[in-house]
Parts: structure tokens; sequence; C-alpha cells
């Protein structure tokens, strides 16, 4: 088959009169989009259960390591942070909306 302008005017009218075929034949079209969704869903279906139970489990080779030192780092800023966060229930802050003079 040639590709020339002919056949692509011709392929683009079927197009163009596709939708109201579905429209006129609407328990055809209903039939279609349903048998697509069901294809495109067992397909999904397939690669992300039957696949993955298939395949073989990676398992890790060399043991997790435990750094004392990143650990330890990470807990002196937690304890930081909460103090920073405790000194801020008792300070006081100036109203805004007030003037200085008026404020209680």
């Amino acid at each position: 088959m040639k590709l020339s302008l002919d056949n692509i005017i011709k392929s683009a009218k079927r197009v163009k009169r596709l939708p109201r075929f579905i429209a006129t034949h609407a328990f055809v079209g209903f039939l279609l989009f349903l048998a697509i969704a069901c294809l495109v869903g067992g397909l999904i279906y397939y690669k992300y259960d039957i696949l993955a139970r298939n395949s073989e489990r990676k398992t890790a080779t060399a043991p997790l390591r435990f750094d004392e030192k990143t650990y330890g780092s990470i807990l002196e800023q937690w304890k930081t942070r909460e103090e920073k966060l405790q000194n801020t229930e008792t300070r006081s802050y100036p109203d805004p909306f007030y003037p200085p003079d008026t404020q209680q």
C-alpha cells in the first residue's frame, strides 16, 4: 500500500466518521470500550502481579551497617531543634497591631 495523499485523506474521512458510528451504535461502542478496558486491565494485572510472583527475589548480599557517628550527629541536631522549640514557647513577642506605648 502506497502512502499517498489520497489514501491519507480517505483515512482521515473514515476517522471523522468513527464518533458518529459509535454514537449511533451505542451498544457496540460500549462493548468495544469495555473490551479495551478489560484488555488494558488484564495487561496491568499480568505485569504487576503474575510477573512479580514468578520473578526471583533479590536479597541483599552484604549485611546492613549501622553508622553510630551519623546517628549521633542526627540525635544532636534533634536535641538542638527541640531546645529552640522549647525556648520559643516562653518568649514573649510584641503585638504588631498596637503601638508600643499602649501595649499591656
